[in-house]
C-alpha cells in the first residue's frame, strides 16, 4: 500500500484514506545471510491499497475525531468575522465551543443569530457543520448549501463545503465545489491539492496527477504534496516518476513516514526488495508505531529463512511483536528459523528425544527457553516448524510432570512461558497429540483446577484445554499480567460471544440436509479463530477503486457501484472477509450472512473490538435467500457454493440478489492448488 495526505497542514502519523496500489513478492538472498525454503511459495501482486490522506479536515471524516474537524473550522471561522458584524461576540463564542469540540453548545448560538437574521451566512454555515457533526449531515448541508450565497461564494467556504460533502460519501459533490472553487481562485494551493484527493480517491488518477501538478506549481511544494503526487502517478500507472517522487519527499523531511512507506511498497512492485526493505527501515525510524510499515515488513520476510542467528533481524523482529495493529502470522516462519538458530536456545531445542527435558525448567535453563521472539511467536501466530513444534509439545510434557512431582513454583519466566504456551495451544485448536502418559495427569490436574486452583496451574490446564469448557472454573480475583490476558482470550471473550450470540437474528430457516451438516462441523469448531487484522487490509479501499487495480482495462462506466455501496457476505464464516470489506468500504452497508451462529457470534465480537460498526451479521442458509428481498451491489460468496448439493442453484439464488451494474466475487477450492494437502 502506498499513502496520500491531506493538503493544509503538516503530516501526522495515521491513515485515513486508501489509494490504489500493488505489492510485488520478496526475492530471497536479502543479504547473503539466509537461505530460502525448499520450494518458494510465488505470491500474486498483492491488491493493498496506496494509503493515508491526512488533516485535521480530512475527506475521509469516518476515521477523524469530531473535535478536529470542528476546531478547524472554527479557527476559519474566527478569522472570517467582520469587525463590525452586531453578532461578533456571539459568533466568538460559538468559535470557542467549536474549537473546543462542542458543536452541541454552538448550536443555539447560531440559531439565536439566525432567528434575528435568516440569511446570516456565517451562522448558516457553521450551524450547518454543526447539525453534520452531531449526526444531522442532510440538514448541515442544506444549511451549508444556502449559505454560500450570503457569503459570496468565498473560497475558504466552498473548501468547508466539500469536506462536509466527502464525509457524508458525495465525494462527486465535492469534487463539484472544488472545481469551482480552483475556477473563482486558481492560485489557491489547498483547493487544489484537496481537489486532487478527491478525485483520486473517485478513481481518476489522471485528473488527480494534473490537480497535485497544479498545487506544486503555485509554491514549492511539501512534502506531503510530493507524497499525494506520487500515489496519484502510482495509480496512473508511471511508477518512475512516482518513485522520483516519494524520494523527493522523504529527502524534504526524512521523518515523513508515509512517503517512506510508499517508496518501499512502489520499489518492491519494481523488484528492488533491498530497496524496500531500507525505505520500511526508514518508515518504522520516522513512526515506531507506523502499523502499515511493519505489516508490509512481515510480508517481505513470509519466504525468508535463516541458517544463522542474526541478532539485528532479531531485534527487528522483536520491534515488530510489539506491534498490536500487525497481523504477524506471514512472519512467523522467519521467526522460528531464527530462534531455532539462537545460540543459546539451540542446544535445548536440541536434546528433544533426551533425558535432558526433566532439567528444562531448572533455574539455569528456563531464562534460555523463555526467549522473548519465542514467546512473542507463541501468543501471536501459528508455529508451523515441525522441529520447533516437536520441542514445544515435549516442553508442554514435562511442566505437566513437573506440576506432578509438585515442581511447578513459576517464577516469572515460567509464568510468561505457561501462559505462552497455552495462548499457542488455543491459537492452534489444541491440535498437538497428548501421549498417554499425560492422560491420568490432566485428570487429576483439571481436578485440581475445578478444586480452585493457583493461576499458573491454571494456565498448565489451559496447554492442553481450553478453560471455557472447564465446567467450575473461576480465575483468581483481580488477575495479573501475563494471566489476565489467557483469562480474556479463554474466558471473556467466548463469554462475550454466548451474549452476541443469543442476540443473533436468523433471516431464513435452515432446512437443507447438507446445509444442516455444515453448520454442525462449524457450530463445533468455528473457524478460523483469527485473531488481528492486517494493517494493510484495515484500510479504506473502496470496490470501484480495487477493481480499477485489478483490472485496469475495465470499463467501469458499465459498472453501477455508488460510493456507499450494498454489500453481501454470503457465508462469512468467523467474519474476517466481513472485516475486512467493512474497513474497506466504512461508507458501506454490509450483510453478513452464516449457517454458524457461533461463527457469527465470533465474528460480530471481533467486528465490535475493532470498531467496526457497518457490518450486520445474521444466520441463513444461502439456498433460501431469495425471499430476503433486497439486492446487493457487491456480493462476495467465498468457500462455499462448492459445499451445496447443488453449487449452481445457489449460483443462480445469488445472481438474483445482485443489482443491476453490481459485481460478484465467487471463490470456489482448486484441486491444483490443494493437491499438497490432499
Amino acid at each position: 500500500p502506498l499513502a496520500c495526505e491531506r493538503a493544509d497542514r503538516p503530516a501526522r502519523k495515521h491513515t485515513e484514506l486508501a489509494l490504489g496500489g500493488r505489492c510485488a513478492c520478496l526475492r530471497l538472498g536479502l543479504a547473503g545471510r539466509y537461505r530460502p525454503p525448499s520450494e518458494v511459495r510465488r505470491r500474486p501482486p498483492s491488491t493493498a491499497p496506496i494509503q493515508g490522506v491526512k488533516g485535521d479536515v480530512s475527506p475521509s471524516f469516518n476515521t477523524l475525531p469530531a473535535r478536529r474537524v470542528a476546531s478547524g473550522l472554527a479557527r476559519r471561522h474566527v478569522r472570517v468575522m467582520v469587525a463590525t458584524d452586531p453578532f461578533q461576540s456571539q459568533l466568538e463564542a460559538a468559535a470557542a465551543a467549536l474549537q473546543a469540540g462542542r458543536p452541541a453548545a454552538a448550536e443555539p448560538v447560531y440559531r439565536e443569530i439566525l432567528a434575528r437574521v435568516p440569511d446570516h451566512g456565517i451562522a448558516l454555515h457553521f450551524l450547518g457543520i454543526c447539525l453534520a457533526q452531531t449526526g444531522r449531515a442532510e440538514q448541515g448541508l442544506a444549511l451549508m448549501a444556502r449559505s454560500l450565497a450570503p457569503l459570496g461564494g468565498q473560497t475558504r467556504f466552498r473548501y468547508n463545503y466539500a469536506m462536509m460533502l466527502a464525509q457524508a460519501g458525495d465525494l462527486a459533490g465535492a469534487e463539484r465545489q472544488l472545481a469551482e472553487a480552483s475556477t473563482a481562485d486558481p492560485r489557491n494551493v489547498s483547493v487544489c491539492e484537496y481537489l486532487g484527493v478527491i478525485r483520486q480517491m473517485r478513481g481518476h488518477a489522471a485528473a488527480a496527477v494534473e490537480a497535485f501538478r497544479a498545487a506544486a506549481a503555485l509554491a514549492p511544494p511539501s512534502a506531503q504534496l510530493l507524497n499525494n503526487l506520487g500515489s496519484a502517478l502510482n495509480d496512473a500507472g508511471d511508477a518512475d516518476a512516482a518513485i522520483a517522487s516519494f524520494r523527493r519527499a522523504v529527502a524534504l523531511d526524512e521523518r515523513h513516514a508515509l512517503a517512506w512507506f510508499n517508496l518501499a511498497v512502489t520499489l518492491r512492485a519494481r523488484g528492488d526488495d533491498a530497496g524496500a526493505l531500507a525505505a520500511l527501515r526508514g518508515a518504522v525510524r520516522a513512526d515506531p508505531q507506523s502499523a502499515l510499515a511493519w505489516q508490509q515488513l512481515a510480508q517481505m520476510y513470509a519466504d525468508v529463512r535463516f541458517d544463522r542467528w542474526d541478532a539485528d533481524a532479531a531485534q527487528l523482529f522483536a520491534q515488530a511483536l510489539a506491534q498490536p495493529a500487525v497481523d504477524l502470522q506471514p512472519l512467523a516462519p522467519a521467526i522460528a528459523s531464527l530462534v531455532l538458530r539462537d545460540p543459546e536456545l539451540a542446544p535445548v531445542i536440541a536434546s528433544v528425544g533426551s533425558a535432558a527435558g526433566g532439567a528444562w525448567l531448572a533455574p539455569d535453563v528456563l531464562p534460555r527457553i523463555a526467549h522473548p521472539l519465542l514467546l512473542g511467536l507463541l501468543e501471536h501466530a501459528l508455529v508451523t516448524d515441525p522441529a520447533l513444534e516437536r520441542f514445544l509439545c515435549a516442553l508442554r510434557s514435562a511442566a505437566l510432570a513437573a506440576w506432578r512431582d509438585q515442581r511447578l513454583e513459576p517464577p516469572d519466566a515460567l509464568a510468561s512461558l505457561l501462559v505462552a504456551l497455552a495462548q499457542q495451544c488455543h491459537l492452534n485448536e489444541y491440535v498437538w497429540p497428548e501421549v498417554p502418559a499425560e492422560a491420568d495427569m490432566l485428570v487429576a490436574l483439571q481436578a485440581e483446577v475445578m478444586r480452585g486452583s493457583p493461576a499458573p496451574v491454571a494456565a498448565l490446564l489451559a496447554c492442553y484445554r481450553p478453560l471455557d469448557g472447564v465446567a467450575g472454573f473461576h480465575p483468581p480475583a483481580a488477575p495479573v499480567e501475563p494471566y489476565a490476558r489467557l483469562w480474556r482470550r479463554q474466558l471473556e471473550a467466548p463469554a462475550e460471544e454466548r451474549r452476541l450470540r443469543a442476540a443473533l437474528p436468523q433471516l431464513t430457516p435452515i432446512d437443507d440436509e447438507i446445509s444442516q451438516a455444515v453448520r454442525g462441523q462449524y457450530e463445533a469448531n468455528p473457524y478460523p479463530r483469527w485473531h488481528r487484522l492486517s494493517a494493510t487490509l484495515a484500510v479504506p479501499h473502496p470496490v470501484a477503486q480495487m477493481l480499477r487495480v485489478l483490472f485496469p482495462h475495465l470499463d467501469t462506466a458499465r459498472l453501477a457501484l455508488p460510493d456507499a455501496p450494498d454489500i453481501l457476505i454470503a457465508g462469512c464464516g468467523t467474519g474476517f472477509q466481513a472485516a475486512v470489506a467493512a474497513a474497506r468500504n466504512p461508507g458501506a452497508r454490509i450483510l453478513a450472512i452464516d449457517l454458524s451462529a457461533a461463527s457469527l457470534a465470533y465474528a460480530a465480537r471481533r467486528c465490535r473490538e475493532l470498531g467496526l460498526g457497518n457490518v450486520e451479521f445474521a444466520q441463513a442458509d444461502l439456498l433460501s435467500l431469495g425471499e430476503l428481498g433486497r439486492r446487493f451491489h457487491v456480493i462476495e460468496c467465498v468457500g462455499v457454493l462448492h459445499h451445496l448439493r447443488d453449487p449452481l442453484a445457489g449460483w443462480r439464488i445469488l445472481r438474483e440478489l445482485l443489482a443491476p451494474g453490481g459485481v460478484m466475487k465467487i471463490g470456489l477450492y482448486s484441486e491444483a492448488a490443494r493437491r499438497g494437502v490432499v
